[in-house]
């Protein structure tokens, strides 16, 4: 059987095929200590015990937004075994890194900066770091780092410092 869930779903429902789709949906659920608990224990509770008990090939796929590293996605990559596809809105400059025991597909872009779908409005070079770094020297519009590295880079990382000043205001 196959199941395709948000949480809170798949009880009562075994499948060989399970698809998770957006289990975090923002920033606020990433950070929330009651939402990281409930969702952790829908995930080994009622999701992880849903397996077809009559065998047969097991699959899982998991999409959506890595929000935080202490969220239900991030503790389903902990315990290792997936194939890792991150394909982030422009080519990174650093190496993605996935926690150990998995495998991250590779790319197929090499360059750094390069878009992901160079034809697609929004998708662009131009406008993905327009988006990223806002528009003249006061760089109006820019999404704050966290959401880019989660939105558009697949690398989850924490707000930066108390969200008051912005490293980018300052020259070292």
């Amino acid at each position: 059987g196959f199941w395709a869930v948000g949480i809170g779903g798949g009880t009562g429902n075994p499948a060989n095929l399970r698809v998770s789709d957006d289990l975090v949906k923002g920033v606020q659920q990433a950070d929330s200590p009651r939402r990281r608990v409930t969702d952790g224990e829908w995930y080994e509770g009622s999701w992880e015990s849903r397996w077809n008990p009559y065998g047969g090939r097991l699959l899982q796929v998991m999409i959506g937004t890595r929000w935080g590293r202490t969220d239900v996605q991030q503790d389903a990559l902990e315990a290792g075994g997936w194939h890792c596809v991150i394909l982030p809105g422009l080519f990174p400059r650093k190496p993605i890194e996935v926690p150990a025991g998995n495998r991250l597909e590779p790319d197929w872009r090499t360059e750094p900066d390069e878009p992901i779908a160079p034809e697609l409005p929004k998708l662009n070079q131009a406008d993905l770091l327009k988006i990223r770094d806002g528009e003249g020297p006061e760089r109006r519009g820019a999404m704050r780092p966290r959401r880019w590295a989660a939105l558009y880079g697949q690398q989850p990382q924490a707000d930066e410092g108390g969200g008051v000043f912005r490293s980018w205001w300052f020259r070292v």
